[in-house]
Protein backbone atom coordinates (compact mmCIF):
# COMPACT_ATOMS: atom_id res chain seq x y z
CA UNK A 1 0.00 0.00 0.00
CA UNK A 2 1.42 3.37 -0.82
CA UNK A 3 2.70 5.53 2.26
CA UNK A 4 0.28 8.33 1.51
CA UNK A 5 -2.81 5.81 1.64
CA UNK A 6 -4.33 5.45 5.29
CA UNK A 7 -5.21 2.21 6.35
CA UNK A 8 -8.90 3.47 6.13
CA UNK A 9 -8.86 4.74 2.79
CA UNK A 10 -8.06 1.71 1.38
CA UNK A 11 -10.95 0.17 3.19
CA UNK A 12 -13.08 2.74 1.63
CA UNK A 13 -11.40 1.61 -1.56
CA UNK A 14 -11.91 -2.20 -1.03
CA UNK A 15 -15.49 -1.76 -0.18
CA UNK A 16 -15.99 0.77 -3.25
CA UNK A 17 -14.51 -2.11 -5.74
CA UNK A 18 -16.13 -5.13 -3.65
CA UNK A 19 -20.04 -3.00 -4.08
CA UNK A 20 -19.06 -2.69 -8.14
CA UNK A 21 -17.74 -6.46 -8.34
CA UNK A 22 -20.92 -7.89 -6.33
CA UNK A 23 -23.36 -5.39 -8.28
CA UNK A 24 -22.21 -6.85 -11.50
CA UNK A 25 -22.84 -10.32 -10.92
CA UNK A 26 -25.69 -10.12 -12.90
CA UNK A 27 -28.77 -12.75 -13.55
CA UNK A 28 -26.50 -15.91 -14.03
CA UNK A 29 -25.51 -15.46 -10.24
CA UNK A 30 -28.85 -15.29 -8.29
CA UNK A 31 -28.08 -16.93 -4.84
CA UNK A 32 -25.43 -15.79 -2.75
CA UNK A 33 -23.66 -19.69 -2.89
CA UNK A 34 -24.15 -19.10 -6.99
CA UNK A 35 -20.87 -16.74 -6.31
CA UNK A 36 -19.32 -19.21 -4.89
CA UNK A 37 -19.89 -21.67 -7.96
CA UNK A 38 -20.20 -20.17 -10.93
CA UNK A 39 -17.88 -18.97 -13.01
CA UNK A 40 -17.92 -15.40 -13.87
CA UNK A 41 -18.38 -14.03 -17.51
CA UNK A 42 -15.18 -12.11 -18.84
CA UNK A 43 -16.67 -8.67 -18.05
CA UNK A 44 -16.74 -9.50 -14.18
CA UNK A 45 -13.41 -10.85 -14.92
CA UNK A 46 -11.90 -8.10 -16.48
CA UNK A 47 -13.50 -5.62 -13.41
CA UNK A 48 -11.93 -7.57 -10.84
CA UNK A 49 -8.33 -7.82 -12.30
CA UNK A 50 -8.69 -4.31 -13.08
CA UNK A 51 -9.73 -3.38 -9.39
CA UNK A 52 -6.84 -5.75 -7.99
CA UNK A 53 -4.57 -4.32 -9.77
CA UNK A 54 -5.64 -0.36 -8.75
CA UNK A 55 -4.80 -1.75 -5.21
CA UNK A 56 -1.32 -2.98 -6.24
CA UNK A 57 -1.74 -6.40 -6.33
CA UNK A 58 -0.05 -8.72 -9.26
CA UNK A 59 -2.91 -10.42 -10.96
CA UNK A 60 -2.46 -13.66 -13.52
CA UNK A 61 -5.59 -15.51 -14.84
CA UNK A 62 -5.68 -18.94 -15.71
CA UNK A 63 -7.51 -21.02 -17.70
CA UNK A 64 -7.74 -24.33 -15.33
CA UNK A 65 -7.14 -25.79 -12.03
CA UNK A 66 -3.36 -26.98 -13.45
CA UNK A 67 -2.29 -23.50 -14.75
CA UNK A 68 -3.10 -21.93 -11.59
CA UNK A 69 -1.52 -24.59 -9.52
CA UNK A 70 1.46 -24.21 -11.60
CA UNK A 71 1.67 -20.24 -11.59
CA UNK A 72 1.44 -20.17 -7.34
CA UNK A 73 4.28 -22.98 -7.28
CA UNK A 74 6.17 -20.78 -9.64
CA UNK A 75 6.08 -17.84 -7.65
CA UNK A 76 7.39 -20.00 -4.19
CA UNK A 77 11.23 -19.31 -4.34
CA UNK A 78 13.02 -22.28 -4.36
CA UNK A 79 14.36 -23.54 -0.79
CA UNK A 80 11.31 -21.35 1.42
CA UNK A 81 9.63 -22.12 4.10
CA UNK A 82 5.57 -21.84 3.69
CA UNK A 83 3.08 -21.93 6.12
CA UNK A 84 0.04 -23.56 4.67
CA UNK A 85 -2.18 -23.18 7.33
CA UNK A 86 -5.60 -25.24 6.92
CA UNK A 87 -6.20 -23.73 4.41
CA UNK A 88 -9.90 -25.45 2.25
CA UNK A 89 -8.91 -23.82 -1.05
CA UNK A 90 -5.17 -24.77 -0.51
CA UNK A 91 -6.27 -28.81 0.42
CA UNK A 92 -8.88 -28.62 -2.63
CA UNK A 93 -6.51 -27.51 -5.57
CA UNK A 94 -3.66 -30.12 -4.40
CA UNK A 95 -1.33 -26.40 -3.65
CA UNK A 96 -1.03 -27.60 0.07
CA UNK A 97 0.17 -31.15 -0.97
CA UNK A 98 2.48 -29.79 -3.85
CA UNK A 99 4.15 -27.55 -1.34
CA UNK A 100 4.59 -29.97 0.89
CA UNK A 101 5.82 -32.86 -1.22
CA UNK A 102 8.53 -30.20 -2.14
CA UNK A 103 9.37 -29.68 1.58
CA UNK A 104 9.48 -33.23 1.59
CA UNK A 105 12.20 -33.26 -0.97
CA UNK A 106 13.99 -30.48 -0.28
CA UNK A 107 14.16 -31.66 3.42
CA UNK A 108 12.42 -28.27 4.70
CA UNK A 109 10.07 -28.35 7.65
CA UNK A 110 6.61 -28.76 6.97
CA UNK A 111 4.12 -25.52 8.76
CA UNK A 112 0.67 -26.54 9.18
CA UNK A 113 -1.33 -23.89 11.30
Amino acid sequence: MPANVSMSQAHADAASASSRLSASYGPTCSTPSDRFTTLPDEETLATTVVALEEHGFSVEVADDLDAARDAVLARIPEGSSVMTNTSVTLDETGIAKAINMRAAQTGLPRHRG
